[in-house]
């Protein structure tokens, strides 16, 4: 076990901010639990002694964990899997899930999902921004299915990308032959001159030119 701290930004809505954080046995398999917050070290030591009591043959009951608590489970256990980067996406898109926070997540139904897939529908956002927070909306539940056997089917079959049929079609732009043969001209790099005749001739994307270097 561990007693660990949540950055300020994470806290609850009453400052607290304390947890304790282990290996748990849910329905005879082990899995990472973290416990709800607490206003002070002390205060999450003392829980954390008090569920050691009868440990071995306790099993913890998750069943009253709610979508907040299980978020904050999740990106500690995303730590040290996914770069930096990623748990910063985490942190600014999971304040648009604010509508689950409270919720028990063996009680959100499919009308919790509609009401916030229409409140995000109605932003002035792009759809990539507003997937973010549907794929971390997915994610966060994805996770309370391997973890903790929670089954969100009725919802997760009913979930949707967010798409603007109105929207135009972005147009493509590309060189001809003879605007690249113009550009191939100024680089005067061999090794530059190679990798964009690479990515002309196979039409790579940035990411599989990478995967070949």
């Amino acid at each position: 076990m561990a007693v660990l701290q949540l950055p300020k930004e994470r806290a609850t809505k009453d400052g607290r901010r304390w947890y304790f954080y282990d290996k748990i046995k849910v329905y005879g398999r082990t899995k990472p639990y973290m416990s709800r917050s607490y206003m002070t070290r002390n205060e999450a030591l003392k829980a954390e002694r008090d569920s050691l009591v009868g440990y071995e043959t306790k099993e913890i009951n998750v069943t009253g964990m709610t979508f907040k608590q299980l978020y904050e489970e999740f990106y500690e256990y995303k730590k040290d899997k996914v770069k930096t980067s990623t748990l910063r996406t985490y942190r600014v898109n999971i304040k648009e899930l604010s509508e689950f926070y409270e919720l028990k997540i063996k009680d959100i139904k499919l009308e919790h999902y509609i009401t916030w897939r229409k409140r995000i529908g109605a932003l002035n956002l792009a759809d990539k921004t507003k997937n973010g927070y549907y794929k971390l909306l997915k994610t966060i539940l994805n996770y309370g299915t391997k973890w903790h056997d929670f089954n969100f089917t009725s919802i997760y079959n009913k979930m949707e990308k967010f798409s603007n049929p109105n929207k135009p079609p972005k147009e493509m732009q590309f060189y001809t032959w003879e605007e690249f043969k113009q550009f191939l001209s100024v680089i005067d790099d061999i090794k530059w001159k190679a990798l964009f005749e690479v990515l002309y001739f196979c039409g790579l994307r940035r990411g599989e030119l990478r995967g070949l270097s």
